[in-house]
């Protein structure tokens, strides 16, 4: 579906190679928009860790989903 808004957020603290915490967890990373094809792609350049999306915003006429991806 077009116009769906997703985050990318860290799942747990991400740290640099000295074990400095570079992101904290659940940290807003990036947000994305579905296209006319219903993909939203994020291409950023991410460290080493675990990560998930979740859809912040539906589009007009839809319920956003609270599944996390």
């Amino acid at each position: 579906v077009e116009g769906a808004v997703f985050g990318l957020y860290s799942a747990q603290n991400i740290k640099d190679a000295d074990g400095n915490v570079i992101l904290p967890a659940d940290s807003l990373i990036a947000q994305v928009e579905s296209g006319e094809d219903g993909k939203a792609v994020f291409r950023q350049d991410l460290a080493p860790g675990k990560y998930y999306v979740k859809q912040v915003k539906a589009p007009a006429g839809y319920v956003a989903s609270s599944e996390v991806i």
